[in-house]
Formats: structure tokens, C-alpha cells, sequence
């Protein structure tokens, strides 16, 4: 019989969240960086090429999500602050580009916004993965 460690388990829930972060990231700058095609696609499909601010809430909602998972258990693991900090910039730039959108920042100013939260976030799940796989493994609680 083996004795299960549920603390090993941990450092692969760590990548599952922080490889979802990037994918995450990485469908909102696809979202974010082509908005043409984006808009010529759904016209051409008969969809509206006005989006909602709901997408943008959306993203930002499975962003936090994954970050949470991530991040928190990775700095308990690792301990420095750059992947955090990172990703509180992330956040707080996502946040406003998704929240205050264009009505009260302008549009391009929403695309900067989340173009910017969705590099840093970017940023931070790949420094915190490096920090985690870096780092001894947790001890055995």
C-alpha cells in the first residue's frame, strides 16, 4: 500500500493553473491584438461587431480565477514577490480596461488597458511556473 502525499500533488495543480493563466492570456491578447478579423468574422458569420463589455468581464473573471489558483499557492511555494506583483499589475490594468472600458477611458485607451493586463498576466504565470520548477518541493504537511 502507498502512502499518498496530497502536498505532491500540488506542484502539478500549480502548472495546470498556471498553464491555464497563459492560455487564458493569450486568448485575450489573440482577442485583443485582432479585433478586425474578429469583427469581420462575425459580421460574416451575421453576428453584431459591436461586442458587450460582458466579454471583457468574462475574460477577466477566468483570469482571476486561474491567477487565484495560481498564484497564491505558488508564492507559498517560492516565496518572491515578482510573480504577484506582476500579476496585481496585470489585474488592475485588465480590470480597468474591462470594467471602465471605453465609456469613461476612451477605446484605445481599453485596448492598451487590456492589452497591457494580458501581457503582465502573460508575465506572471510564466515567472511563477520558472519560480515553482526552480524552487525544492514543498515539505510534506
Amino acid at each position: 500500500m502507498h502512502d499518498h502525499d496530497p502536498a505532491s500533488t500540488l506542484p502539478g495543480k500549480r502548472r495546470l493553473w498556471d498553464g491555464l493563466g497563459i492560455l487564458v492570456s493569450s486568448v485575450c491578447l489573440v482577442h485583443c491584438l485582432a479585433p478586425a478579423v474578429l469583427a469581420g468574422a462575425a459580421v460574416f458569420l451575421g453576428g453584431d461587431a459591436h461586442e458587450t463589455g460582458a466579454t471583457h468581464r468574462w475574460f477577466f473573471a477566468v483570469a482571476a480565477a486561474a491567477g487565484l489558483l495560481a498564484f497564491l499557492p505558488g508564492f507559498r511555494h517560492h516565496r518572491s514577490w515578482t510573480a504577484p506583483v506582476l500579476a496585481a499589475c496585470g489585474f488592475l490594468a485588465l480590470g480597468t480596461g474591462s470594467f471602465a472600458g471605453h465609456d469613461l477611458v476612451g477605446h484605445d485607451a481599453e485596448i492598451l488597458f487590456t492589452v497591457t493586463g494580458g501581457l503582465l498576466l502573460l508575465a506572471a504565470h510564466a515567472v511563477n511556473l520558472a519560480h515553482c520548477r526552480r524552487s525544492e518541493p514543498c515539505p510534506a504537511r
